[in-house]
């Protein structure tokens, strides 16, 4: 036999926040009399939620909770319609459509899981994870994201998502290579703009190696093997060392004609 419900008297207000504001009023556990963790789920299970999402910082943590709460499956849709332009900011960092936050995950977990498992953001999050696992050295990492030829920040963090990212490539790789070499987002994926490829031109046709290797990523990333392969050939006869590794890695790549066209180029030029 199905339990009735209890029907709420009128003089109970369904909005007891607002109507006893300052008058009483402290939290929603407290006006239910449990603990504020009984509302949520528990916070090993929260946590496991929260380092899903692959967020990277605190300040990312609020602009996702800014986004809303997902209430039923079937109303998701609609209420990211809705508050589209809350998230803003969110979507700029590199999550086009953010997953709502379910309505059992707090978007106070300091508070709520204080005295039940709570450490810090780093923890919540599983940036503390990867601050001290081992990873490769900067170079070797941003040369091997670089041969991914990923266009935006939402495509690296979908990478890092899935299960075919290497355990030593870091997830969260502007802390991990803090002070080590990290620029921003834009150099680490070998994105840059058409005012920078000038500057890079320039400063190639003056023998910079270093110049001479970017140029050849920006041409790969575009599959324009015959003109990378001859940046990075020249980038390589100026000391830098990793030209030759990108050279062989574009051999496999490339038609035998390919190889010979760009051979030729590397020569006109010397």
């Amino acid at each position: 036999m199905r339990k009735k419900s209890l029907s709420r008297p009128r003089d109970i207000p369904t909005k007891p926040s607002q109507v006893y504001s300052g008058k009483g009023w402290k939290s929603l556990s407290d006006w239910l009399g449990v603990e504020d963790y009984q509302l949520f789920r528990s916070f090993e299970e929260a946590r496991n939620f929260s380092r899903s999402l692959t967020l990277h910082s605190q300040e990312q943590w609020k602009d996702y909770c800014e986004a809303g709460i997902l209430w039923k499956e079937e109303e998701s849709s609609r209420r990211y319609e809705g508050r589209r332009k809350k998230t803003k900011k969110y979507r700029n960092r590199g999550l086009n459509k953010p997953r709502l936050r379910p309505a059992d995950i707090p978007h106070n977990p300091e508070i709520v899981y204080k005295d039940v498992g709570w450490k810090s953001y780093n923890d919540w999050l599983g940036t503390e994870i990867h601050l001290y696992s081992p990873c490769r050295s900067f170079e070797e990492a941003w040369m091997f994201v670089h041969m991914l030829n990923m266009k935006c920040s939402e495509e690296w963090i979908s990478y890092c998502r899935g299960s075919s990212k290497p355990k030593d490539i870091p997830a969260y790789s502007e802390i991990s290579y803090e002070n080590k070499g990290w620029k921003d987002y834009q150099d680490w994926l070998g994105v840059t703009n058409r005012a920078e490829r000038k500057r890079l031109s320039q400063l190639a046709k003056q023998g910079d190696a270093s110049a001479q290797f970017s140029l050849g990523i920006i041409f790969q990333k575009t599959e324009n093997y015959i003109e990378a392969y001859r940046w990075f050939s020249y980038a390589y006869d100026n000391g830098y060392v990793s030209g030759r590794e990108h050279m062989d890695a574009l051999e496999k790549l490339m038609t035998p004609a390919q190889i010979s066209r760009a051979r030729k180029r590397v020569m006109s030029w010397k």
